[in-house]
């Protein structure tokens, strides 16, 4: 996050959520201006949520963490390029909407034939917490994934009521680098070489163009049979966040199985399991912001 100074065009102050990202940790949501309550009086802040889970409150004057502030933190390091990694990552104390690390015991599927599947594939896999480092002599799983935590559409306020609403993500990735030789072996193509209209999505091997290597991408860590996903739901979720504390009011599942099931066959079920979901929340004075962004999630995602 940078701010500049509107008259000189010179960086008044910088703010970084992630350092050497090599996870697309990037900010895919809006920051919000808010006038944040102190005991100081209110002072103009802004909050930016990531895709991590981390919710920061910074002063919009210095960029400085407020609400609680921020701390570095050691995180996992090896995986490729190792030298590469930081040995820190900056973490919000302020509020969160990650859940718990995984366990081979948090592996799911609807039969156990699927769920020993997904048993196998997590032994098999690189797993160190957040910010685990992308392997490419084994499988790696990204949790939170790079779909969030909080994606695209931010969150919103209610600055009467003192709340914050952030509707979540809540996925992981199994995913690998794969060299560049074997990427060129194998065909792999980038969006622009595959050509206006080709079929293209997140869960394809991914040759990025330029570098060493390119990514065997599993989005959701999904089992190919059945292709449901080896975590257990809800897969997404709204939580209404106390602006002062940053406790938790309340929470909940957000989106329903109609579009969704075992074989990519749709259920049409209005059970609310919980599904990714990008599109920010909407409060009104009417009450109406669950509403909406329920609304918006009821979609396949891909899953």
């Amino acid at each position: 996050m940078v701010a500049l100074n509107a008259a000189t065009g010179k960086v008044a102050w910088h703010f970084q959520t992630v350092h050497n990202d090599v996870w697309d940790y990037d900010l895919g949501s809006q920051p919000t201006l808010i006038h944040y309550p102190t005991s100081n009086g209110k002072v103009p802040a802004l909050i930016i949520p990531t895709k991590q889970g981390d919710i920061y409150v910074l002063n919009r004057a210095t960029g400085e963490p407020i609400a609680g502030g921020a701390e570095e933190r050691p995180v996992p390091g090896g995986g490729v390029e190792p030298n590469d990694r930081s040995k820190t990552q900056p973490f919000s104390l302020f509020a969160n909407v990650r859940s718990h690390e995984l366990t081979a015991k948090d592996t799911w599927g609807i039969t156990p034939f699927d769920q020993l599947y997904c048993r196998v594939q997590f032994q098999k896999a690189q797993y160190d917490g957040i910010y685990t480092a992308p392997t490419a002599d084994k499988p790696y799983i990204q949790y939170p994934s790079y779909n969030g935590g909080v994606d695209w559409g931010s969150i919103s306020v209610d600055p009467l009521r003192g709340v914050l609403i952030a509707n979540y993500s809540n996925i992981a990735m199994y995913n690998q680098l794969v060299p560049k030789h074997i990427v060129e072996q194998q065909g792999w193509k980038t969006r622009a070489e595959a050509g206006e209209g080709a079929q293209t999505s997140e869960d394809m091997n991914s040759p990025q163009q330029g570098a060493d290597y390119g990514v065997a991408v599993n989005a959701g860590w999904r089992v190919p049979f059945t292709r449901l996903l080896c975590t257990e739901p809800p897969y997404g979720g709204i939580r209404a966040i106390d602006m002062k504390t940053g406790n938790t009011h309340w929470e909940s599942p957000l989106g329903t199985a109609r579009e969704n099931g075992p074989f990519d066959i749709k259920t049409g079920l209005p059970i609310n399991i919980g599904t990714p979901n990008n599109g920010g929340s909407v409060i009104t004075a009417g009450g109406l912001e669950r509403a909406i962004t329920s609304r918006r999630s009821n979609c396949s995602c891909g899953l």
